[in-house]
């Protein structure tokens, strides 16, 4: 082999090794933005979603997945922010009127790893980029929403499903990715 040819294999072997680093460290960040989901319209936004078809919506983070679902009270002076773990469980989301709102579930699990969450919004999506709208044909919100698992144990109160809500009413959902450890 020449010189040349050694130097740019040896160069090439380098470029490949940074990538690596760079592509072990940068999915050590533990610092995703989670994925909102708002009351009135609901709304849908993350920092990369794909639109499957115009009734499915998908966020997929790869090496993560969702902790923590929290509800946050917008209004000032509202409720305290609410808090459920949800790794290693399967779990559903559904709106305040499940038969014509919002559904947003996991993907799928793979050794451990979510794909992705997926919404479905029975009138479809509108929206572009991060931000995506679902209006219900009743105008439901998303909350009062049903938390239900598959395992059929609500933390806290061990019932089949939790309800997600906040008492000024203007509640937003927060999904929030972490790697899995």
């Amino acid at each position: 082999m020449s010189s040349t040819a050694k130097g740019f294999v040896a160069g090439a072997a380098v470029v490949l090794a940074a990538l690596a680093l760079n592509f072990f460290f940068n999915q050590r960040d533990n610092n995703d933005p989670p994925i909102l989901v708002g009351d009135g319209s609901i709304l849908f936004s993350a920092d990369q979603i794909d639109v499957n078809s115009k009734t499915e919506i998908e966020v997929s983070k790869i090496l993560r997945k969702v902790y923590t679902i929290t509800t946050v009270d917008l209004s000032p002076g509202g409720s305290p922010p609410s808090m459920i773990d949800v790794k290693n469980r399967d779990w559903t989301l559904t709106s305040a009127n499940g038969s014509t709102g919002v559904v947003i579930s996991l993907d799928s699990v793979l050794f451990g790893y979510q794909s992705g969450v997926k919404a479905n919004c029975t009138n479809g999506w509108n929206g572009t980029g991060t931000y995506y709208t679902c209006v219900p044909s009743d105008s439901s919100k998303l909350t009062p929403a049903t938390l239900k698992f598959n395992d059929g144990n609500c933390p806290g109160t061990g019932a089949s499903t939790c309800m997600l809500s906040c008492m000024s009413g203007r509640c937003q959902i927060q999904l929030e990715y972490k790697i899995k450890k």
